[in-house]
Order: structure tokens, then sequence, then C-alpha cells
């Protein structure tokens, strides 16, 4: 992957930790925004980040109560090894990954855990496409689930705080919103189809976690497809000057 993938914004409505000063309370959130290495073959320099900045958010959740956020451009594909480590908390002794560790730098392999409760943004959508399956009859008869609702659209990416006064919100029905999803979404993978799309590559490097037992996502930019990002040209376009599409979520406070 190319330069990007790195937080454009970040606004902080309800946060987690209360901490007290001078009589106020305030609201905490700890963010967590990368850029791993690019090199494919420097596989054992990708893990070592991820475990290493892993291990770093670790302490911060043993020191107090914190929602969090872990996002950036992991330059790593669902499956790899530093997915792996984020999505499932841990890394298999046999993953092929671990082949390629010439320092010794990843030994022992038991040691690539961690015990956050992170979930990845975008693999929520799996839950949509899998209660569109099993209950298309409660759908049909107008019962969206709330990703559904607030899944958002590319003119207002977070639902209607963004619409100004003249404007109507947009939202799709159940049907609608589901075929948007499935059309941009590798299921398999449970993430975008792809975040990064040039000549050369094209699949998912860009992820947002977030601890699941402090933080649920609300809403989330809706994905691009291969017309939106310049077709067989691909990126960087006229229109598009980063290699990377934008991926966004809006987070609620369990």
């Amino acid at each position: 992957g190319g330069a990007g993938g790195g937080l454009g914004g970040i606004g902080v409505g309800a946060g987690g930790g209360e901490e007290k000063a001078g009589g106020n309370s305030r609201r905490l959130l700890c963010v967590a925004n990368a850029h791993i290495h690019a090199n494919p073959e420097a596989r054992d320099v990708k893990l070592w980040q991820v475990h290493t900045l892993l291990k770093g958010l670790e302490k911060i959740a043993a020191s107090t109560e914190i929602p969090m956020l872990v996002a950036g451009d992991f330059n790593s594909v669902p499956g790899s090894a530093p997915h792996s480590l984020l999505a499932a908390g841990r890394v298999h002794a046999s993953h092929p990954d671990l082949a390629a560790d010439p320092l010794g730098i990843l030994q022992p392999s038991s040691k690539l855990v961690h015990h956050l409760p992170l979930a990845s943004a975008y693999a929520s959508l799996s839950a949509v496409l899998e209660h569109h399956e099993n209950r298309e009859a409660a759908l049909a008869a107008g019962y969206p689930t709330p990703h559904e609702r607030a899944y958002a659209t590319p003119n207002h990416p977070l639902g209607s705080d963004n619409l100004s006064e003249d404007e109507e919100p947009i939202e799709l029905n159940p049907s609608e919103a589901v075929n948007v999803i499935r059309r941009n979404f590798d299921v398999q993978a449970r993430e975008p189809r792809f975040t990064n799309r040039t000549r050369q590559f094209e699949g998912t490097l860009d992820y947002i976690f977030f601890t699941a037992d402090s933080l649920v996502p609300v809403s989330l930019l809706e994905l691009p497809g291969e017309l939106e990002t310049n077709g067989d040209a691909r990126l960087p376009s006229p229109n598009m000057s980063s290699d990377h599409v934008a991926i966004m979520a809006e987070f609620a406070q369990i």
C-alpha cells in the first residue's frame, strides 16, 4: 500500500473513563492511530509493530477503564498475522507469516496475544447481512436493524446531523441498504472488499477497531466500488488524490 491510512478527524461526543479536575468531570477516549510498515516482505516487522502497539495499549487498559479506538493503515490484509492478532487476539503458531522471522523477534509465538476486547467496526456489517438473510420477512415488513438505519450515504457520512436546514434525511430502505453493503463488502473476510486500489494491488489494508465492551458502532461510511474509484484506471485519480479510500465510523458509548 502507498501513503494514506490515518485518522482524518476524531470527534468525541461520548467518551469513556471519567476524570475529575477542579470539580469538573470530562470523558476520556484513547485513540491509537497507526501506519504499519509497508514492505510486503517484512512480515516480521509488521507483526512486531502491531504486537508492540497492542502491548502498550494493554498497559493503559490495566491502569484505567477507558474506551479505545485502534485505527489506521496496517498494510496487512485480512487473515494475515497482524490482522489475526488484532481481530482474534492471538496468532496461531502454525500461521505462515511466522516463517519470516530472521532475527527471532517473534519468538516464542505464544507471546503473540492480547486481551483487549477489540472488534472491527466494518465487521459489524456482517450482522446486517446475516440479519437480512435470516429474517427477510421482518425486514420486508419494515424492521431494519440499527446498522441499516444509520448506514451512511456518500454525501452525509454521519447521517442527519450533517444535513443543512433545507435538506431531508436520506434513509435507505432495508433491501437497498443490504444490497449496498453486500456489493462492496467481503463477507468471508468480514471487511471491505478493498480500502487500497491501485494497478498493482487491490485489497483491504485499513481498519477501525474498537473496544466492544465500551463502544458500539452506530453508523459507517458507505464503501465505494470500482466505479467510484476510477474504474480500470484505479487510484489515485483526479477526484481521489490517495490510493486509499476513506473509512469512517461513528460510535456510541455502551
